[in-house]
């Protein structure tokens, strides 16, 4: 006894008709939510067969790219139930979950203010204090749940549903290590990938569909193994060969089934059939013959060969008709003449190609002989077959790579790419930045070339030689302060050489005492000696050097300014 249907309401009653309502796990639109389609409601198709999650869904399971938590589900829920408890006061208490409504009263008997009782981190938890916001630091709590995420991404009235591109990243992930394309579940891709195929199968309509896509052997060798080393190449190359294989193989079948339909002749069969008074006793008929067998010889074809060779017969019969009214024709050759037709000795001939079959592996054996193969009635089947062109070739195939790799690998093509375009634009930035710069400097230089012009053109001669006066007073300047820098290191060695003279001569007296002290006679005049043999500074080296003059100059004559 199946279940009544599901009843229909004014904001769904339009949404009723959607085309894609009988997949497994699809729940239909209303007038406030989009289709919902999605991984999770695959998996509990039962469930959404019940209709119970009707109007699950909502801005939480259908925004773009963010897949919501179960914390945020939770607030969600709590948000709507105390909405609902406002909108709806309710005097009286009631139980919830064992399928029917009971409207007790406050007090009365069977009502129990503690029927819910919840724990942290159960499922209705939200449902113990409305008063309350919810809040959960369980780490579960807070894992995006991609796969309750919302795949329709658009229902239109004309177009019908949109899924989102299972391509499509998010937009910033929140947390590490969550799925950068949340979209990307499996069922959405082969709903992409068949898209796609058949846009293409579309596109080359023209000549064959998707299976013509690939190069063909006259063009250049790299295209054609450059399109055979692709995943789409691989498996189009392989259905060629599926089909060029069934395609040889099913030609050798018609061409077993020409040879083994009707009854071949086999002489030795023959003889025992038609017994030792057969038209060719006395002659050894087998031996010979077992190299020929003559195969699919029925009765059809020998009547076609005899219409040909009827045909062919009176084509000659004509000819020797013209030829015996000119006397070229003797007597002697004429078998019978009735009225206009004349028969004369001879063979009539024509020419049918035949088939020869040789069972394949088992060197030269017996041939079979198929007559008139390219006319005859039971083969035409076979020849349709071998008269259309079909693709043979096809390279070995090969696993294609793993997911993950092929996905690490244009991700670091993207990546490398995108920060290629941020370097580019960033030296261009620069680039013009300068280019501005450099503008206005040379627009300044103009501005105070000008300038100065302009003053030089506005004094008189005596303020232009006080100009010249103190510029060369400060050439003067700069002179002066290079002589006393050079004074002011002649200074510092002279100061050097002083501390090394005075350390010196401290050393060479505590020397002498030393000496004194152990001999007073001899061995002060020997240490006086070994005194004055040790080389000293030269006194004069105390002298500070002269500075040299600075020279002045006092050249009235008119100088260059130059800014």
């Amino acid at each position: 006894m199946g279940s009544a249907p599901p009843p229909v309401y004014a904001h769904t009653a339009d949404h009723e008709d959607d085309p894609y309502g009988e997949q497994d796990g699809y729940i239909k639109g209303t007038d406030f939510s989009l289709p919902y389609y999605s991984e999770w409601s695959r998996i509990y198709e039962q469930v959404v067969k019940e209709g119970v999650l009707r109007h699950v869904n909502c801005g939480y399971l259908s925004t773009e790219g963010t897949p919501p938590t179960l914390l945020a589900l939770k607030q969600h829920a709590q948000s709507l139930c105390i909405l609902i408890k406002y909108l709806t006061p309710t005097p009286g208490l009631s139980e919830i979950g064992d399928g029917s409504l009971n409207r007790a009263r406050a007090g009365g008997p069977g009502s129990d203010p503690l029927t819910i009782k919840a724990h942290l981190n159960d499922a209705f938890d939200f449902l113990c204090d409305l008063n309350t916001p919810y809040s959960n630091d369980d780490a579960n709590h807070n894992v995006p749940l991609s796969a309750i995420l919302n795949e329709v991404r658009a229902r239109d009235e004309i177009k019908g549903v949109s899924y989102h591109c299972p391509f499509a990243e998010a937009p910033k992930p929140r947390n590490a290590g969550e799925q950068q394309k949340p979209y990307a579940t499996h069922q959405n891709l082969i709903l992409h990938a068949n898209a796609c195929l058949e846009r293409l199968d579309h596109e080359f309509s023209t000549t064959g569909g998707l299976l013509s896509i690939l190069p063909t052997d006259q063009e250049p060798k790299e295209s054609v193994n450059h399109a055979r080393n692709t995943l789409l190449g691989q498996w189009l190359t392989y259905t060629q060969h599926l089909v060029g294989r069934m395609h040889d193989l099913e030609r050798s079948y018609n061409n077993a089934l020409d040879a083994l339909a009707g009854e071949a002749v086999i002489p030795a069969q023959h003889l025992s059939v038609v017994g030792p008074n057969a038209a060719n006793q006395g002659h050894s008929i087998v031996y010979p013959q077992d190299k020929y067998v003559l195969v699919n010889a029925g009765e059809d074809i020998f009547s076609y060969i005899h219409q040909i060779l009827d045909k062919q017969e009176t084509l000659v019969q004509a000819q020797d008709t013209i030829w015996k009214s000119s006397g070229v024709i003797g007597e002697g050759s004429v078998v019978s003449e009735e009225a206009s037709q004349l028969y004369t000795r001879g063979i009539v001939y024509v020419d049918i190609p035949s088939r020869f079959y040789r069972l394949a592996g088992q060197g030269r054996n017996t041939v079979f002989v198929l007559p008139a193969h390219n006319v005859h009635p039971a083969t035409a089947h076979t020849r349709l077959l071998e008269s259309q062109p079909t693709v043979v070739t096809s390279v070995s195939p090969s696993d294609p790579s793993r997911v993950s790799v092929l996905e690490k690998r244009y991700t670091e093509r993207i990546v490398q790419a995108q920060e290629d375009m941020a370097n580019v634009i960033r030296l261009k930035r620069e680039n013009e930045r300068q280019e501005r710069e450099l503008t206005t400097l040379v627009e300044e230089h103009k501005k105070l070339v000008a300038l100065r012009d302009d003053l030089l053109g506005s004094l008189d001669k005596d303020s232009r030689i006080k100009i010249k006066k103190l510029f060369k007073e400060k050439d003067n300047a700069e002179a002066l302060r290079g002589q006393i820098q050079k004074l002011d290191l002649e200074n510092k060695e002279l100061n050097k050489l002083v501390r090394d003279w005075t350390a010196h001569a401290d050393k060479q007296l505590k020397e002498i005492e030393r000496l004194k002290g152990e001999n007073r006679a001899g061995s002060a005049a020997a240490a006086a000696a070994r005194f004055s043999n040790t080389p000293l500074p030269s006194p004069s080296a105390l002298r500070p050097p002269r500075a040299p003059p600075v020279e002045v100059d006092d050249d009235d004559d008119d100088i260059d300014i130059d800014l």
